[in-house]
């Protein structure tokens, strides 16, 4: 027959285990929850980076149209004069 004694001490080892089990899942947890942060400012950089780039090749792309726009323009005057 079980007493008292030994129904008390196993419910107390089944809660420190459990107690045990939960906070080595909230360190994991946290673990996790730092790799991802450090992930995520990784790609925050990454897409700072990239929009850079990008902003970088409009102005590009914007002062090519430009320069092509203003050689229509002399090739027309150009043409004028002739006629």
């Amino acid at each position: 027959m079980i007493d008292d004694d030994q129904v008390q001490s196993n419910l107390g080892d089944r809660l420190l285990e459990g107690v045990r089990n939960l906070w080595q899942r909230v360190n994991a947890l946290g673990k996790i929850s730092d790799h991802h942060g450090h992930e995520i400012e990784t790609i925050k950089r990454e897409l700072s980076s990239l929009k850079s780039q990008v902003h970088g090749l409009k102005v590009s792309r914007g002062k090519a149209r430009a320069k092509a726009e203003r050689a229509w323009q002399e090739l027309e005057q150009l043409e004028r004069r002739l006629n």
